[in-house]
């Protein structure tokens, strides 16, 4: 008979599985393009952070640009990291063929991602908003406006004031041999000085509705413009995250093939051990199921054997054994079954049948107590049902009908 070499055709299988060639040589383009792109989206992840923590800290502390470049570069090298280790893991096990580890550290690969993913986008997303927000120029711009419509305001109000005072001060009618009233002219000259001042107040406050108004569209205007070039950044960023974990799992993929082909006889050496402790696992399952197979089937025949059996006795009165037990039961928890077992007795020239208290039901192969020798079911249910199954007609018996279970 021909030996089966199990390790040799382990090991040649693990070799071909391992596919160990040089690797490296023939793909370093690939690894090289994916290596740079790798690099460019670190980049862009790094800068999209500082932006991020700029936004969150710059109304909260006053802190210097170096320490938010640094924080955000650790928090961004960190998850690269992070998600590198949990990428290389989850190869590794998909590799053994352990899928639930596999989806466990995929799983926390996803958890990085996407807090990477909402720093990059969120920070980009308010740089954009930044370089495109003309909102305090705009402001500056109308804020001028107002200005010059109130400086010419209160020249032409100081003008009227002056004229007014004039007329006021120098009076042309006499009274008791002075001058000391204003003539009606100048009273209606006075009248109307004050009827400007109102109207430029009117068209002062006018003029100041109508620049805000204009002020509040444009910077409404500035505000969806500067929105929709974020959105425009926030997709692009989108992309440029979704190519960053592309480039980690294939960079992940790589180190894990290169690994493989460096270290193949520890690769191989590992898939023997894997695959030879799944043999042994289902080869002991296999054993242990069919020995419990077959010892429960003769466990069956040996107690419906037990069941038929009688025999015959000459001599004097003999008490049967408290200490046989059914095989396959344990009845010491039925005191009933125990108070039968000690009164079975066997009679001098009589032909007697032991009494093993449980027996299996010949109908449904349940396990009964058992209380004449002529008994073979556990109720008459069993009993009447047996009967019409052999017979094959449908029985009626207080207003309980019975079919044949093979119709």
């Amino acid at each position: 008979m021909t030996k089966l070499n199990i390790s040799g055709l382990i090991s040649k299988q693990a070799t071909k599985q391992a596919k160990l060639h040089s690797f490296l040589v023939e793909n370093q383009l690939i690894i090289l393009l994916v290596f740079f792109l790798q690099l460019v989206t670190i980049g862009i992840a790094v800068f999209s952070g500082y932006n991020f923590f700029v936004a969150k800290f710059e109304n909260l502390l006053e802190i210097n640009k170096a320490v938010i470049i640094t924080v955000s570069v650790l928090f961004v090298l960190i998850i690269e990291i992070l998600t590198a280790l949990f990428l290389l893991k989850t190869f590794k096990f998909l590799y053994k063929g352990l899928v639930i580890n596999a989806i466990a550290y995929f799983i926390g690969v996803l958890l990085f991602y996407s807090l990477s993913f909402y720093v990059a986008t969120n920070g980009l997303a308010s740089y954009t908003i930044k370089r495109f927000d003309n909102s305090e120029v705009i402001k500056a711009k109308y804020q001028t406006n107002k200005d010059l419509l109130i400086q010419s305001f209160e020249s032409s109000q100081a003008e009227i004031n002056q004229a007014i005072e004039t007329i006021n001060n120098n009076p042309l009618l006499w009274k008791n041999g002075k001058l000391s009233n204003l003539s009606t002219e100048q009273i209606n000259s006075v009248n109307n000085y004050y009827n400007q001042l109102s109207g430029l107040r009117n068209q002062l406050k006018s003029d100041l509705q109508a620049v805000e108004n204009s002020e509040v569209n444009e910077l409404k205007s500035n505000t969806n413009n500067a929105t929709s070039e974020a959105e425009k950044y926030y997709i692009i960023v989108m992309v440029i995250m979704f190519i960053q974990f592309i480039c980690n799992a294939l960079m992940a993929f790589f180190y894990h093939k290169i690994y493989n082909e460096n270290n193949s006889k520890d690769v191989i050496n590992d898939s023997i051990k894997l695959f030879t402790s799944q043999i042994s696992n289902n080869t002991t399952s296999i054993i242990e199921q069919t020995i419990n197979e077959r010892y429960n089937a003769y466990l069956v025949a040996l107690n419906n054997h037990l069941a038929h059996t009688t025999i015959t006795t000459t001599g004097t009165t003999t008490t049967t054994g408290t200490n046989k037990k059914p095989i396959g039961f344990d009845i010491n928890n039925d005191n009933r079954i125990n108070e039968n077992r000690n009164n079975d007795t066997i009679k001098t020239g009589s032909t007697v049948t032991f009494d093993h208290n449980i027996r299996l039901c010949l109908h449904c192969n349940k396990p009964y107590v058992y209380k004449h020798h002529k008994q073979i079911y556990c109720s008459t249910d069993c009993r009447v049902q047996s009967n019409v199954n052999k017979s094959g007609k449908t029985l009626i018996i207080n207003g309980i009908k019975y079919k044949p279970n093979n119709k």
